[in-house]
């Protein structure tokens, strides 16, 4: 087992699940699961696509995240999270570091927000509890039927995008336009990104150049943030409002 393991003392985890008889015995010491060893390994820089030395430094190291987060209670998934959190998003090694990891743990348990939340606000980062809604699929399936409607009902594709998306966002037209395109978003509605993405071509409801959708893309998983930040934290619109106009302010 774990305890066994000195200075001296290596062996070889394998790349190779079928040869891999070190796992179960460092799962079994961590009291975790083999995912959430991945992620240990993730926070660690342990490539597992190749074979890699186990010594007792990287077992410590292992240990060492374990144990945090067994002690602020929270999933290893949400521990490896809340260290991207914080700026450098760097795996513990000095007890400094335990300091802000615990306040912010300590935070959470009474903000109005998940770290799997916040996570995907502030990072763009999915976990496996929380995915964008948003995916290349519903971007396309978004094109194609303005495209449909912009034929069929002879109306501009711009105009179609900007009512299906404040359908989707729960937006009002002033919202969209005077605020979130212009202090939040990366492209506006002019742009030649989203006219690329208007004018995309299809072949059985699948694009025929995926790339032509990254704009639009792109702004649709900005609201999708923006408007979860709000609706868990602002209800007021006007306060929307005050929050967006001096967002230098608010960081």
């Amino acid at each position: 087992g774990t305890a066994n393991v000195t200075a001296a003392t290596t062996t070889i985890l394998p790349a190779i699940s079928a040869n891999d008889k070190i796992t179960p015995l460092i799962l079994a010491g961590l009291g975790i699961t083999q995912s959430e060893l991945g992620m240990l390994f993730g926070l660690l820089g342990v490539d597992t696509s190749i074979d890699q030395t186990i010594g007792i430094d990287l077992l410590s190291a292992l240990y060492r995240h374990a144990l945090l987060a067994r002690g602020l209670r929270l999933s290893i998934e949400d521990f490896v999270n809340l260290l991207l959190l914080i700026p450098g998003g760097n795996p513990v090694t000095s007890l400094a570091q335990t300091t802000p990891l615990a306040e912010l743990a300590a935070w959470f348990t009474k903000a109005p927000l998940t770290i799997s939340e916040m996570l995907l606000i502030v990072k763009g980062m999915e976990s496996s509890g929380l995915q964008f809604a948003v995916t290349p699929n519903t971007v396309a399936a978004a094109v194609i039927e303005i495209q449909d409607s912009a034929v069929a009902d002879k109306k501009d594709k711009v105009e179609l995008l900007q009512a299906y998306l404040q359908r989707t966002y729960n937006l009002t037209a002033d919202q969209l336009l005077n605020e979130f395109f212009p202090e939040l978003l990366s492209f506006s509605l002019a742009s030649p990104e989203i006219a690329k993405a208007l004018n995309a071509t299809f072949t059985g409801n699948k694009p025929n150049t995926p790339a032509d959708l990254d704009g639009l893309f792109t702004i649709m998983k900005e609201l999708e943030r923006y408007t979860l930040l709000f609706n868990k934290t602002i209800a007021d619109a006007g306060m929307i409002s005050f929050v967006i106009s001096n967002k230098g302010a608010f960081g």
